[in-house]
């Protein structure tokens, strides 16, 4: 077990020597976005430490596919870095190697002693930019280029560019210049990199791919991550890893073989990930004929891999092993059969879609949803009195505890509790860590296969499966689509809860729901829930359809909420259903104009410091938003008024750019994309300032333009 002070006092000078040496990291590297933070929780017998990476403006660990568009998305700029250095718990900052950023690092392990560098690698220091690794043993060295990933365990020498991440700390040992890496150096590094002598496994290893694959490393999943492989092993008909993408299993229909095979997991049957010998991503062999092609064999297996979330969709040249490109399938309309939409509840819920319920906080949406789920569980009867097949339910919640408050409320409800299932942490190789909706959706699938009876999924809220900007359209259908993947492929209903914005009262509902209008443009179904008045002024509650594609798109159903003992000593709140309504949602959600004014402004208030939190944003960009986010450009205007935004004039040829007041926005900085970047940052001193009251005749500050991670 690691000694706690030992470790204090290790952190303790790992963030010494960051903050005396991050002035001497080369602005090669801190100009890309592709900064992370990390952790140490455990020292070594050895002296070695672990190094756990974050995402320095999130917070959350990095995990998942690196080069992903979330994992580019999440990655910091270096004025990221060093505002969540802030944090105690870092111990340092890394650099993520991906193809995209240019960048080859070289680490050396054990090369230092008594701070003297060992004689065999001194040729390294003449090259380019070196650093003292953490541990002051090891060295590490920056070129801007290409080269293939490799390791040599014996001697220690591990080379970078396409995955993985190398702390920096800007501990120099020579030069301050990243150096171009030329060919003759590249194929001495890759030498010195590869595995030559290695006892170890690298079935896994990219680096043992064919070199004449150009980009393969780019394309090739890791087999432990691999749905497919996980599927044949939950089928257990896996063998064992056969290395370079090869993988020996037993044929799905050997009882077809004339002989049964010769056993021990010699490649008999074996199953492909990206690979020289020219069969295709995910490609089942068998050396016996029978009947068995792809389709029959993913059959038989219980999985359907068509859709699943790939690294590439690529064909492979059967004679040179050559990449020769993406296909894209086409249907001819007649080939396909017309199907009838299946519904759990007729005309609300249909199967194998995304459906959003909406409100505001107070209304009751969880507790109706719950409603829901009892019912799918117990095969019992919604508010209109058509019934259900008993089916599962799944629940994630981010808001809610299962154990004293989701629990009690379905029990409340009637519901059968060995057919509700609550999402629990995800495992990663032992470790454990909360489930993340924006990137375990894909483990989660596969684990869900195995409730057949699966009819209900619940997302409670459904934004967190957002990663990045939940006002920006194209961000938030992307991070949409793996949940209505999921509901399609487990043909199962999937609710996401999420709430209304501040302002729109009188408006339809459907714009009224907070965030991009991919929210509800994507949903086949959007059901809102609130509190409104009847004709007699009596407040009453609401639940009502705003949106269908697939059905009617009106109606509702009143409901109240009451307090029950679900057991003895625990109590909890239970839906009770009233009369159906008839009408458009946004007739029974009327509420007086004044409410609608007020609250339009509040919505923009919060749009505003939203966009602006990271500093200075050209105003198109904020047009373009807030049409994404549904909210008038009137209401933004007087929305700025009133927190007084800081409004300035770029160049004679520049537009203009908002930012929040200095009190709010001192401590950010923003990454501004504009083809006048370039001419903005030879006139940040021409910026003038508009007849804005609370400033007069002040130059903007320049902090945000002088640090190094930033791009104007």
């Amino acid at each position: 077990m690691t000694n706690t002070q030992d470790l204090a006092e290790l952190v303790n000078r790992l963030r010494r020597n960051f903050n005396e040496n991050q002035v001497n990291i080369p602005d090669d590297l801190k100009n890309c976005k592709a900064w992370l933070v990390w952790e140490t929780t455990e020292i070594q017998p050895s002296g070695k430490f672990n190094k756990i990476p974050f995402y320095p403006a999130t917070g959350r660990r990095r995990k998942g596919q690196q080069g992903s568009d979330s994992d580019l998305a999440n990655l910091g700029t270096w004025a990221d870095c060093v505002a969540a250095m802030d944090d105690s718990r870092y111990a340092g900052v890394g650099f993520a190697c991906l193809p995209c950023f240019g960048i080859v690092a070289l680490d050396l392990d054990h090369c230092i002693k008594d701070d003297v560098l060992n004689t065999k690698w001194e040729w390294v220091l003449e090259e380019t930019f070196c650093e003292v690794s953490p541990s002051g043993t090891g060295l590490r060295a920056f070129w801007t280029g290409t080269a293939r990933n490799g390791k040599n365990h014996d001697d220690g020498v591990e080379l970078f560019h396409s995955t993985g991440f190398v702390t920096v700390t800007g501990d120099y040992y020579e030069g301050g210049v990243v150096n171009p890496l030329s060919d003759a150096l590249r194929s001495r590094l890759e030498e010195l990199s590869s595995a030559r002598g290695s006892t170890s496994s690298a079935s896994n290893s990219l680096d043992l791919l064919s070199p004449k694959l150009n980009d393969i490393d780019r394309l090739a999943l890791n087999a432990s991550n691999d749905l497919m492989i996980n599927a044949i092993k939950r089928a257990g008909l896996y063998e064992r890893d056969m290395g370079n993408g090869k993988h020996s299993i037993r044929c799905p229909f050997e009882e077809e073989h004339s002989d049964l095979g010769r056993s021990g997991g010699d490649g008999d049957t074996a199953y492909f990930q990206p690979h020289t010998n020219g069969y295709p991503d995910g490609f089942i062999y068998c050396h016996h004929t029978h009947s068995g092609n792809q389709t029959a064999y993913w059959q038989k297996i219980g999985f359907n891999p068509l859709g699943t979330q790939r690294r590439s969709l690529m064909t492979i040249d059967s004679e040179t092993g050559e990449i020769v490109g993406d296909s894209v399938e086409l249907i001819k309309g007649s080939s396909l059969k017309p199907e009838p939409i299946q519904w759990l509840w007729q005309g609300w819920l249909p199967l194998g879609k995304l459906t959003i319920l909406a409100g505001e906080p107070g209304t009751g949406k969880t507790t109706a949803v719950l409603s829901f789920a009892a019912t799918v569980s117990n095969g019992g009867a919604f508010p209109d009195g058509a019934t259900c097949p008993e089916g599962d339910v799944l629940i994630w919640s981010g808001e809610d505890d299962p154990g004293d408050t989701l629990l009690p409320r379905l029990i409340a409800a009637g519901a059968n509790t060995d057919r509700i299932f609550f999402v629990g942490d995800r495992t990663v190789t032992g470790d454990r860590r909360p489930f993340d909706p924006a990137s375990d959706v894909g483990v989660l699938l596969d684990t869900a296969q195995e409730l057949p009876k699966l009819r209900l999924i619940v997302f409670d809220p459904v934004v967190n499966a957002i990663t990045g900007d939940s006002h920006k359209n194209t961000e938030v259908r992307r991070a949409l689509q793996p949940l209505v993947d999921f509901a399609s492929k487990v043909g199962a209903v999937l609710i996401g809860i999420t709430h209304f914005s501040k302002g729109g009262q009188g408006s339809d509902p459907t714009k009224r729901v907070m965030g991009s209008v991919a929210f509800t443009a994507v949903a086949r179904v959007v059901m809102v829930c609130a509190k409104t008045k009847d004709d007699d002024g009596v407040e009453r509650r609401v639940f009502a359809r705003s949106k269908s594609n697939v059905g009617p798109d009106d109606g509702g159903f009143a409901y109240g909420l009451e307090q029950v003992q679900a057991l003895p000593g625990i109590w909890a709140s239970k839906t009770v259903w009233g009369e159906a309504l008839t009408g458009s949602a946004m007739s029974l959600l009327a509420v007086p104009e004044s409410d609608e004014k007020q609250g339009a402004v509040v919505d923009a208030v919060q749009f505003l410091r939203d966009c602006l939190s990271d500093g200075m944003t050209p105003i198109k960009t904020l047009k373009a938003e807030a049409i994404d986010a549904g909210i008038s450009w009137s209401s933004i205007r007087r929305a700025s008024d009133q927190i007084r935004i800081l409004k300035r004039k770029g160049g004679m040829n520049d537009g203009w750019y908002w930012s929040l007041p200095t009190a709010e926005g001192a401590q950010n900085s923003r990454r501004c994309s504009t083809k006048k970047g370039e001419h903005l940052r030879e006139n940040v001193s021409t910026f003038e300032e508009t007849a804005n009251p609370s400033v007069t005749n002040k130059k903007p500050p320049t902090s945000s333009f002088d640090d190094p991670g930033v791009t104007l």
